[in-house]
């Protein structure tokens, strides 16, 4: 995602695909890559610490929804040697969406999602 400074220009950016070639119809909020490893902040961290934190990405997922852009957090379930959360990833993966107000998860190396 484009951004400038501190804010996201998620209509700037959607508008820059439509005229390159017709626009998107999905964005995933690649966060960690090729970050993750570094230190010891884990894949959930990496999402807090973009710019405006969870506000902020809640606010680009209302921004490129209203413009009918589905908006899906990338999990990798490789990220094992990082600090780890109270809560299971799953547990974790539930509150980002609910608090980013995203549409769903790609499922970075995965072919399918756990049972629960």
């Amino acid at each position: 995602m484009i951004t400038h400074g501190a804010r996201y220009t998620g209509e700037a950016f959607l508008e820059h695909g439509r005229q390159e070639f017709g626009g998107y119809d999905g964005i995933v909020l690649w966060h960690a890559y090729p970050r993750i490893g570094f230190d010891d902040r884990n894949q959930f961290d990496f999402y807090q610490d973009m710019p405006g934190g969870l506000v902020g990405l809640r606010n680009l997922s209302r921004t490129l929804q209203a413009q009918s852009v589905k908006v899906f957090l990338n999990y990798n379930p490789w990220d094992i040697g990082t600090r780890r959360e109270p809560d299971s990833d799953l547990d974790m993966l539930v509150e980002m969406v609910r608090e980013i107000e995203a549409d769903g998860i790609f499922l970075d190396t995965m072919t399918s999602g756990a049972a629960e």
